[in-house]
């Protein structure tokens, strides 16, 4: 997955699907974001591809 951008994708995830369609609180909205910050360096770091960020 060379050269790929994941950045955009996930924020339509985020902004779109958890609040229009599965309307979801604010706090939980959060906490999504919060586990994908701390699971992409995570993963980087099994992969070990460079994360930047």
């Amino acid at each position: 997955m060379t050269g790929c951008c994941w950045g955009p994708g996930y924020g339509v995830f985020l902004l779109e699907h958890l609040v229009s369609e599965r309307n979801l609180a604010r706090n939980t909205q959060r906490s999504y974001r919060d586990a994908l910050v701390l699971l992409f360096p995570f993963v980087a770091g099994q992969l070990h591809p460079l994360v930047s960020g």
